[in-house]
Order: C-alpha cells, then sequence, then structure tokens
C-alpha cells in the first residue's frame, strides 16, 4: 500500500497552466532513496495521453534534477483499485434514466480487474448500502438490479456517507463515481459545506455524472474540483453508458512514477516541480513532501587500550570471542535461509512482476503451494504453466500464439495463481479473449475451461502428472 505523506496529508495537485494537466496523488516516500507516486496526465479534452516513459517526465527541486527512473502505467502493474458507486434513486430517477443507471454500472463492474474491489451505495430519502466493497463482481452486478426510485435526494448525505466509506479503504487507489440527476431536496441532516467539507478532506477523487438540466451544477463541479476528480454532463441517459467507460479508461491511464533521491542529500519537507512533456504539449505541478534524513555515517572506531595480561582478562576476552564467533554463524545461517526461501519463490514467480499496491504476501509469491497447469491447443500441443505465463506474439512470451502481429495486436495475455486460483487477464484496453464463449478483460480459470484467442482456442487443465510448486517458507 502506498504510504501517504505530504505537507498537506495528501492533497491532490493538478497543473493550472500548459498544453498537458497533471495531477499528481499518492506519495510513497517509505523508501526515501526511491519516492513513487500515481501522476496522471490529460490533455485539455480530458483525454489522456498513452504510452509515456521516463524520457517524457522531469523533475526537479529548485536547480537539482531528480532523475525519472521508471514509469508504468497502473494495469500494468496491477495496481487494485477500491471504487464506490454512489448512485441517485431518487423519484426523479424512474423509469429509463434508473435503467441507463443500472447498465451503465454493470458495465463498469464488468471492466474491474482481480485485484481491484467495488462497492456500491444508493441515496434518495437516506443512504442506503446495496453491496459492501467485493470482487465478486459478478454478485455487484446482480445487486444493482435491486436498485429501485423512490423518494427525495440526499445528496449531501451521500457525500458524507461515500467519504466515510473511502477512509477505511486500504487500496492505493480510490475513486468515488456518483451520479445525481438533481438537487439535494428533504430533510437536511449534512449541510452543503459539510459535504464539500468533507470530500476534500478524504482527499479521495470524485468522478461525478449530472444526468438532465435540473442539476446543482456549482455544487457537483465543486465536488469534482476540488477532489481532483473529473465532472461529466451528460444530457440524457442515452449517455451515461459511454461516460462510465470514459471514467474506466482515465482510471486505468494514471502512471506510476520512481524518482531516484538517492544521490540528493536532501530531507524533511521537500518541493519537487514535476514536469510532464508530449506531443500535445506540456504541463507541469509541484508537489510537497517529507523525507527521512540519510542515515548518519558510522563513527571511526577508536583502537581500545592495550590490557595487560592476566587470569581474569584473558578469560573475558575468550569469552567474548566465543560470543562474537556464534553471533557471526547465526547471521549467517538467518540470511542463507532468507536467501533460499527468496531463489525458491522466484524460481517459480521469477516472470511474475511485483504487484503494487497488494499485500507483501502475494508479492513474495502469493500462496505456499502452486499447481501447475496445462493450456491444450487443438492442434494437440500442450503448454505448461507454472504459476505464471505470458501468451502473444512476442518473443520474450513464455508461449507464442499461431497468430501475427497483425491478427493478434500489441501486449500479451498474463496467466498467473493467486487466491487459490489461476487467472488470466488481457492488458490490452480492448479484450480479445473469450472464456466459454463470453468474451472478458480478465478471468478466474477452472478446469475444462475453453479459452479463444482470435480464434485460436487453449482448453485449461490442471495437471496431474506434474507436482506441485512448494516454498519451505
Amino acid at each position: 500500500m502506498l504510504l501517504l505523506i505530504s505537507l498537506a496529508r495528501n492533497v491532490p495537485r493538478t497543473a493550472a497552466d500548459g498544453e498537458l494537466r497533471v495531477s499528481v496523488r499518492e506519495v510513497d516516500t517509505k523508501d526515501a532513496a526511491s519516492v513513487r507516486f500515481l501522476a496522471k496526465v490529460v490533455d485539455q479534452n480530458g483525454r489522456p495521453i498513452p504510452n509515456l516513459t521516463p524520457e517524457n517526465f522531469s523533475l526537479k527541486v529548485g536547480d537539482q534534477a531528480i532523475p525519472v527512473t521508471a514509469v508504468q502505467t497502473v494495469t500494468d502493474a496491477q495496481v487494485g483499485i477500491s471504487s464506490l458507486l454512489v448512485i441517485d434513486t431518487s423519484g426523479s430517477m424512474v423509469g429509463a434514466p434508473l435503467a441507463a443507471a443500472r447498465a451503465a454500472a454493470a458495465q463498469y463492474v464488468s471492466s474491474l480487474q482481480p485485484v481491484d474491489e467495488v462497492g456500491v451505495i444508493a441515496f434518495a430519502n437516506g443512504v442506503s448500502v446495496i453491496s459492501e466493497f467485493t470482487n465478486d463482481f459478478a454478485g455487484v452486478q446482480g445487486s444493482l438490479q435491486n436498485l429501485r426510485a423512490i423518494g427525495n435526494t440526499a445528496l449531501y448525505d451521500a457525500v458524507v456517507e461515500a467519504t466515510t466509506r473511502m477512509a477505511a479503504r486500504e487500496n492505493a487507489r480510490k475513486v468515488v463515481i456518483l451520479l445525481s440527476d438533481g438537487e439535494h431536496f428533504g430533510p437536511v441532516a449534512t449541510s452543503r459545506e459539510q459535504a464539500l467539507a468533507a470530500a476534500a478532506n478524504t482527499h479521495v477523487p470524485f468522478y461525478v455524472i449530472g444526468l438532465g438540466p435540473s442539476l446543482d451544477l456549482p455544487f457537483l463541479q465543486q465536488l469534482a474540483g476540488s477532489t481532483d476528480g473529473v465532472f461529466f454532463a451528460a444530457p440524457s441517459s442515452a449517455q451515461l453508458a459511454g461516460l462510465f467507460e470514459e471514467t474506466a479508461s482515465l482510471l486505468r491511464s494514471e502512471y506510476i512514477i520512481t524518482a531516484d533521491f538517492s544521490g540528493s542529500n536532501l530531507s524533511g519537507s521537500t518541493t519537487a516541480l514535476f514536469r510532464a512533456q508530449a506531443a500535445p504539449g506540456n504541463g507541469e505541478v509541484s508537489l510537497t513532501f517529507n523525507l527521512a534524513a540519510p542515515p548518519a555515517p558510522e563513527p571511526t572506531p577508536v583502537p581500545a587500550e592495550p590490557v595487560a595480561e592476566s587470569g581474569g582478562s584473558n578469560v573475558a576476552v575468550i569469552l567474548l570471542a566465543l560470543l562474537a564467533v556464534a553471533a557471526l554463524f547465526g547471521g549467517a545461517w538467518l540470511f542463507w535461509r532468507r536467501r533460499a526461501a527468496r531463489l525458491s519463490q522466484a524460481y517459480a514467480f521469477e516472470s511474475l512482476p511485483p504487484v503494487y499496491g497488494l499485500t507483501e504476501d502475494f508479492n513474495a509469491g502469493g500462496p505456499r503451494q502452486t499447481p501447475a497447469a496445462i493450456l491444450r491447443l487443438e492442434s494437440g500441443e500442450e503448454l505448461l504453466v507454472k504459476g505464471t505465463a505470458t501468451l502473444g506474439v512476442d518473443e520474450e512470451c513464455t508461449f507464442r500464439l499461431p497468430l501475427t502481429r497483425g491478427e493478434f495486436g500489441h501486449g500479451e495475455l498474463r496467466i498467473w495463481f493467486a487466491n487459490q486460483r489461476y487467472i488470466i487477464h488481457d492488458v490490452a484496453p480492448r479484450p480479445r479473449i473469450r472464456v466459454n464463449g463470453r468474451p472478458v478483460t480478465w478471468s478466474f480459470l477452472g478446469d475444462g475451461d475453453e479459452i479463444e484467442v482470435r480464434g485460436v482456442k487453449l482448453r485449461f487443465t490442471t495437471s496431474p502428472g506434474v507436482a506441485p510448486l512448494t516454498s519451505d517458507v
């Protein structure tokens, strides 16, 4: 999980000038030598800028340049996101608006990945929980059908409830997607100012969709702007599906930036200027965070004074020497035991990239026992999967599919083992895979499942003839 450290408790900062709009949040300074943060880069129309590399970014503290050493999309890094859908179910949403809202929200849920989680609350006379946070996405889609339109519009109460629920989530990335077609109406348990202050203090972006003409436009725009979110206007319910899809695209386009502060000699409160340059132009934003002080140099040892020889002092010297030898051998034994454990894990997961934002147990290799599996092609060829694999047409893929670049496209398919199940994931923005005839971006795999990739069919099965990969940790 990213450690949130900044001068104003992780206040998102967005560029005001330049052809690009740049925002930064979730600054992680646990490792003072290698600072990481999330960055969003969009053009003036709000469209994300794709395929950026370290050469597109620069970071400066005063006149001192800080190297940007790595840039990775959140999709490639498998950074989980906690999404909370907040849906207006007041009486004015009855009929086509609510039906379109259900469908658009279900479509958004279907775009989520195994590392994500989603919750749903609705507001009318009050605020009600439709689904607690979960990664049972099929269950969430089913619960959306329970939405019913009736009553008033407790908009302010819904904002405060959303901020309270998001404060308890531990994912590195969080977002509230709020849909409303009107103004706050009914008893006022929460004031307008209290709702806006609660959202701003939580520092979770609100992606706000205003449906129809009867909106509290200033409130909704301020709610999005003060949280580094986005406001979308939907003149009719026909636009909802496209706006939910655009929201999902924006969230997938964030970058993880890694900057090397190891030689900077900086510590304490630090203000840096972060700049992005791409074909549409450039944009910049300042960010302030705290860096731990570099470790103090170890003092030069002072030679000990010679000790006069005596029987008692000789015994003391011998005992100290024995203790030192015991400590040395104990430390060496612990070092090599841990190294052996890491090598054992690396053998099974050497091609699986670190999962940024998940638990250390998952990054260290996931479950303690990983069964092997087999992908069988129609030709009869069998591909053995041991914990993780990639499928595609590039030479670096674990398995190359019998497809041309034009047929397959760019990117790869990833298969890995987590939570006692195998998962397949397409890193491309549009799915190219079907599992048992259903188009998916990702899916858990069960014994006998049929996977189809651009016409190439594979059968997934666990392999009874291959011993599980185990770790002695």
